[in-house]
């Protein structure tokens, strides 16, 4: 059987010879992806296939492109920490969504340095919640309410999020603040409709009020 498989594959490689050329386009084509930048073998197969070639093709480059999907995945949790913070789950979560497996995702988390040189012990999962908690509010202004459910989303536990929000020196009053004159710069609303905005926002009654009172009142 295995014979007349390979008799066949003799005959289509002399009937379509570019069938071949093709499969080692894709090969060459995988291996100079990974000289540039880390990939998933199912990120890379799918920006084979985005380039042109056939799932087949495509496949069979990353099959063959002799890449060390665990290496793969270390590359690109270092690239994510080299530009952001990123809690233990974070990342692997982060990794999972591209494609890495669970093993490869579980390996890279573990060789990166991050437990070693962030999350040694609670108080370093607080000091790196208090330090993404802080870089948030300096782009965006938040309130405590979403900004807890922010860094909840970033893989902190519910308490680690708490301490960030709660120990990045934010003033609430100056976030709804913030909030209010943004919403103003491109909406035209009653003092009711922005006080429903703001507590939406997760500001409290008296925050939302202070917003209000802060952008209504003249400056001169």
């Amino acid at each position: 059987m295995r014979r007349i498989a390979l008799f066949l594959f003799v005959i289509l490689l002399c009937v379509f010879p570019s069938f071949a050329d093709k499969r080692n386009e894709a090969v060459v084509a995988a291996q100079s992806y990974l000289l540039d930048m880390p990939f998933s073998a199912r990120a890379l197969e799918n920006q084979l296939i985005y380039d042109g070639y056939t799932k087949e093709q495509a496949a069979f480059g990353v099959d063959h492109s002799n890449a060390d999907w665990n290496r793969q995945a270390l590359r690109k949790a270092e690239n994510y920490l080299k530009t952001s913070l990123y809690s233990a789950q974070g990342l692997y979560d982060r990794l999972i969504y591209d494609g890495f497996t669970k093993g490869q995702a579980a390996y890279a988390v573990d060789r990166c340095g991050l437990e070693d040189k962030i999350l040694a012990d609670m108080d370093d999962w607080q000091a790196l919640a208090v330090n993404a908690a802080g870089r948030y509010i300096k782009h965006s202004p938040y309130s405590r309410k979403n900004l807890i459910a922010q860094l909840v989303y970033d893989g902190f536990t519910p308490a680690q999020a708490e301490y960030g929000a709660d120990g990045c020196g934010a003033d609430w009053y100056l976030q709804a603040e913030r909030s209010a004159f943004r919403y103003l710069r491109t909406q035209v609303l009653s003092d009711e409709e922005l006080i429903t905005l703001l507590m939406y926002d997760g500001f409290t009654r008296q925050e939302a009020e202070y917003g209000l009172k802060r952008c209504r009142t003249p400056l001169f």
